[in-house]
């Protein structure tokens, strides 16, 4: 991947507005900014919370925060703690994302 023709900018997360998005079990508060063709969340999962669909998009992340667990579809599970970073391209495992505790993560797809 090549980001071209994007200057310099920052990001205030604290500026951004957030939307609540409902999962199978609790919710997440989403802050997005997109940039040409790529989109940047910082995503918080709120306790107990588990996404309401497989989802088959590629992304890189990043755990600021807490624990996610992401369950593939075939039936791994893979804990990732904070400090610690996934990812999956477009079409390859299908996944979904699940937080018994809470977590804090940084999206890039």
């Amino acid at each position: 991947m090549r980001i071209v023709d994007v200057p310099f900018a920052t990001i205030r997360w604290e500026n951004r507005p957030a939307v609540r998005q409902a999962g199978e079990k609790g919710f997440a508060e989403v802050k997005t900014v997109q940039i040409g063709e790529m989109r940047l969340r910082k995503i918080e999962f709120a306790p107990g919370y588990c996404a309401d669909e497989w989802c088959s998009k590629g992304h890189v992340g990043f755990v600021l925060s807490g624990s996610l667990l992401i369950r593939l579809e075939r039936g791994d599970i893979f804990e990732i703690a904070a400090g610690d970073g996934f990812h999956v391209g477009d079409d390859q495992d299908r996944h979904r994302a699940e937080s018994l505790d809470g977590a804090t993560v940084f999206l890039i797809d």
